[in-house]
């Protein structure tokens, strides 16, 4: 979009002070209708300007012949006439003055053909008179705090209109109008509920970008179908950090089928959904896999109260409900919080003895009926410093209610921790009391710990981006060797052999085995001697990707005898297996000491540009698929990160008694390749290093082989 000024472009789009509607309609059932008695219903204090040619009036309100004849510009016009309409419509909008549109109609890039190029069409006269256009196929937005109702969802017609600090950003018209609706039924107040529909003009970045400057807006969630802007997203999430305003993003179509992994190994195991993950990760975005847990985290970072630490206390009628939430805690990336020692004594002070004062604390409900002890109690393990939130348990006693609820309202208005409660098997009327507040409510206690867990995961992705300032910067390849490295990437064919991957990677100091390519048997004796024995030999081959697979590689060979042996055995191997291969000849490279093997990769994604790959290697990367992976560039910390996501790590820390690795010379490693990827991304589609040998701390790392599939 081309905004000069998003608060004023956007704001006539969002937050308009008048609406003229194409296409009204006295149906109030209508998609012309619908806008119309919503915005009456729901107290819009703005201009209403219904827009037909065959009315004079419009459910009460004076309607106009044309766009031509309303009395004077206004701020949004809604679009609900035929597709073939539209273009026309929107022309005469801007001809009078209007300063942006929102297009339900549908027929537009959705069918394509025609479709598509009547949304081209529509693209270029919002570009053209820098004009913000929602839609087209949408089902527009809600602005709970302007009441303004710009849409046509059934969600309105049942009356629910809680406003509040969460906002709903969606991609599809029917998912984003249902969750809207089930988010007011579980008492979760709105600020916006936005809808973009084919999102031509406008993208849910936008729309991000200007609902995460909204004062009132506290947390954001987002439906999305695809990533069209990430370069705007990254725009958002940093924006999201700094304003310490979560995006919870539900993002689907999580299947790779049908798509074809490339020539490396790298290709098939850093899949698309994997790079969503991992863009999300690195940007500070909660990803949710279904609507419940997109409700979760509304409901809990809708509540101001944020957590200093990962420590929790749990106070709770059962003991068996406080097993449930510790073995929640621990999945979720919680600590169970250690009481101080007077802690606990008070509290055993409160509780009968078949209690337990130790977290989570049991206090039966035999408290209960006491209220003044369950206040203390509770007091109790909010006070204490060793906790950073607290999770309260009741189930039924409806009898009850009445006194309990004052109690939590009071502790809670008492503390700056968040404070969740747990109220299992209630009523409606326990229910509706707490959706009345902004006291996070659950009723199924994992639920509750989940959600706790991702207000503590967003602690620490704002306390990562905070620190961000004194990290290093990540080297973004822009070195004095790039130039000649895409000089030696000018190779007739696509897969460079190992010859020159090897070749390239020690350019950017990524250390490689020793390497001598022979042409015949002599030189392979000769190059044997040069190198030292023990050798590997391997076949040399633009069209062989997997040299493994066609008997290509031998190792350990010890003597000039063996050399010709295994020259001999590796042509006739390929001649059989691929007689088609065009051979360069044969490598022969220093047999490496045992070391643990990984791989590291570089594949190029059409969304998110170059990516890097660290993981398991050797023969083990296709079963064990054991890998991480980052959005280049990255810096020294990143690299630390990937690695300790690896089930492999403790490999490397050295496990079962085996000595700790060179993980600082992994992490150089990984480093450099992040500078290649950089430096070359115009180049480079995929790096396979598999395996890399990492051996002993101070021993280094080494690449035993590298493949390199030019774009």
């Amino acid at each position: 979009m081309n905004a000069v000024n998003e608060h004023e472009v956007l704001g006539a789009l969002l937050d308009p002070e008048s609406i003229a509607i194409v296409g009204a309609s006295n149906n109030e059932k209508s998609i012309g209708g619908r806008p119309i008695k919503f915005l009456k219903d729901y107290g819009y204090q703005g201009k209403i300007y219904p827009i037909n040619p065959r009315y004079d009036i419009v459910q009460g309100i004076t309607c106009y012949r044309g766009i031509k004849e309303l009395p004077g510009a206004v701020d949004l016009l809604i679009v609900a006439v035929r597709a073939d309409l539209v273009l026309g419509a929107l022309q005469e909008a801007q001809d009078k003055g209007i300063k942006s549109a929102l297009v339900f109609s549908s027929g537009f890039g959705e069918i394509g053909g025609d479709g598509q190029e009547m949304q081209k069409q529509l693209v270029q006269l919002a570009a053209d008179n820098n004009m913000p256009v929602c839609g087209p196929n949408c089902q527009g937005y809600i602005n709970h705090w302007g009441n303004i109702t710009a849409s046509f969802t059934g969600a309105l017609v049942r009356g629910n209109f809680k406003k509040g600090p969460a906002a709903l950003i969606a991609q599809s018209g029917a998912v984003g109008g249902m969750l809207y609706a089930i988010a007011q039924e579980t008492g979760i107040g709105m600020s916006y509920m936005i809808v973009g529909g084919n999102e031509a003009v406008v993208s849910t970045g936008d729309y991000l970008h200007y609902v995460l400057n909204d004062e009132k807006t506290r947390v954001v969630a987002t439906y999305m179908e695809g990533l069209k802007d990430v370069s705007r997203l990254k725009e958002c999430a940093r924006l999201s950090m700094e304003k310490e305003k979560p995006i919870v993003a539900m993002k689907v179509g999580r299947s790779a089928a049908g798509s074809k992994a490339a020539a490396s190994h790298t290709g098939s195991i850093a899949g698309e959904d994997k790079l969503v993950d991992a863009f999300f990760r690195q940007m500070g975005i909660i990803r949710v896999d279904n609507a419940d847990e997109m409700f979760h985290c509304l409901k809990i970072f809708s509540n101001p109260k944020r957590m200093q630490g990962d420590r929790v206390g749990i106070l709770s009628i059962s003991g068996g409900a406080g097993v449930i939430m510790a073995d929640a805690c621990e999945k979720y990336g919680l600590q169970l919080a250690k009481l101080q020692d007077d802690t606990e004594e008070k509290l055993r002070s409160l509780l009968p003895p078949f209690g337990s004062p130790r977290n989570p604390v049991d206090i039966t409900a035999q408290v209960l009926t006491e209220v003044d002890k369950f206040y203390d109690s509770a007091r109790c393990v909010v006070d204490d410093p060793g906790t950073d939130a607290a999770v309260i348990f009741i189930g039924l006693l409806e009898h009850l209610k009445d006194q309990l609820i004052p109690a939590i309202k009071k502790l809670e208005e008492s503390t700056s921790k968040p404070i969740i409660i747990i109220w299992m098997a209630g009523n409606d009327e326990i229910r509706k009391e707490f959706q009345a507040t902004t006291i996070p409510f659950f009723e199924e206690p994992t639920q509750a710990i989940y959600a706790l867990g991702q207000l503590n995961k967003f602690r620490r992705y704002t306390a990562a981006y905070k620190k961000a300032a004194a990290r290093e910067t990540p080297d973004t390849g822009k070195s004095a060797e790039t130039a000649a490295m895409l000089d030696q990437l000018n190779i007739e064919g696509k897969i460079l052999d190992e010859i020159n991957s090897k070749k390239l990677l020690h350019a950017y100091n990524i250390p490689v085995t020793s390497d001598i390519l022979a042409k015949n048997q002599a030189e392979a004796a000769a190059a044997a001697k040069q190198i030292g024995f023990p050798i590997v030999m391997k076949i040399v081959s633009p069209d062989i990707a997997h040299k493994s697979d066609v008997g290509g590689v031998i190792l350990g060979i010890n003597s000039e005898r063996e050399v010709i042996q295994a020259f001999q055995q590796i042509m006739q191997n390929v001649k059989e297996q691929k007689p088609e291969a065009h051979i360069d000849g044969i490598m022969i490279s220093e047999m490496l000491p045992p070391g643990i093997e990984m791989l590291v990769g570089l594949k190029h994604d059409d969304t998110f540009g170059p990516v890097i790959v660290v993981g398991m290697g050797g023969i083990y990367v296709e079963i064990l698929k054991d890998a991480s992976t980052r959005i280049l560039p990255i810096n020294r910390q990143d690299a630390y990160e990937m690695l300790e996501e690896l089930k492999s790590y403790a490999l490397l820390k050295g496990a079962r008694g085996q000595k700790e690795r060179h993980i600082e010379a992994l992490v150089d490693v990984l480093l450099n390749v992040s500078k290649m990827g950089m430096a070359l991304q115009d180049r480079i589609a995929e790096l396979d290093i598999n395996p890399l040998l990492v051996f002993e701390k101070g021993s280094g790392v080494k690449a035993a082989d590298g493949l390199v599939t030019l774009r």
